[in-house]
């Protein structure tokens, strides 16, 4: 997701950037949560979708920075990261709410030789029950999908579906001062702020990172370990 365009500008004078943007707006904001996502990726307005394998996670699986055993890639979309992360060590779990975009997720990993290492969920994040926890998750456009009141259930999921000797590999995004959302403005201070009362401890955040052109700037990669089950 890209950060929100200015709603005084008049529409004709909006790029199809932010027009998309725009879109994404009115929807979340007229429809239930459970059916906004889907009537986005339905009718292909998802801006926050870069149709490919993200630069930090191609960086990370190439450098062997990914924890081996299962993963977990909530609000994963089509998928792309998911199947790049996955391998004969590593099984990786793709959760999304939409089944549209699942349906996109599902059709690239069949085209890819770790397809068989990937397991894609049409399923609610915060009701989510698996039969295992997992020993790594990656959140990248998916905290900021929510509003600030929702920031404290997002980190204590967090704490229940990870291990208590896992990582959480947040890809801090949009790192901006806008009102309003998605996506929602956010800061690595925002992230500390709900995830330490569940006894994460921040291990690393960089900001020289590889990034998507427009989104240069605005990102960072901090990861996180939970050693204690409360702070």
């Amino acid at each position: 997701m890209e950060p929100n365009p200015n709603l005084d500008v008049k529409a004709a004078e909006l790029t199809p950037h932010q027009k998309l943007q725009a879109r994404l707006r009115e929807i979340t904001a007229s429809q239930p949560m459970e059916t906004a996502w889907e009537q986005l990726w339905k009718e292909g307005t998802s801006p926050w979708d870069a149709q490919g394998v993200n630069p930090v996670v191609a960086q990370l699986v190439k450098e062997n920075q990914i924890r081996e055993g299962r993963v977990l890639v909530p609000g994963c979309g089509s998928g792309y990261d998911v199947v790049a992360m996955a391998s004969p060590n590593r099984r990786v779990v793709g959760l999304d709410i939409s089944e549209t975009a699942l349906q996109i997720a599902k059709a690239h990993a069949s085209k890819c030789s770790s397809s068989e290492f990937v397991q894609f969920l049409n399923a609610d994040f915060f009701t989510y029950n698996p039969p295992q926890k997992f020993d790594a998750i990656f959140d990248y456009t998916f905290f900021c999908a929510f509003p600030p009141s929702v920031r404290p259930q997002w980190a204590e999921k967090m704490a229940e579906l990870l291990a208590l000797d896992g990582e959480l590999i947040t890809l801090i995004f949009p790192i901006a001062d806008h009102e309003g959302g998605p996506p929602y403005a956010v800061s690595l201070e925002a992230y500390e702020e709900v995830l330490r009362p569940w006894g994460f401890q921040l291990t690393s955040c960089e900001d020289d990172i590889p990034s998507l052109a427009r989104r240069k700037g605005q990102e960072k990669l901090a990861r996180w370990a939970r050693t204690v089950s409360r702070a």
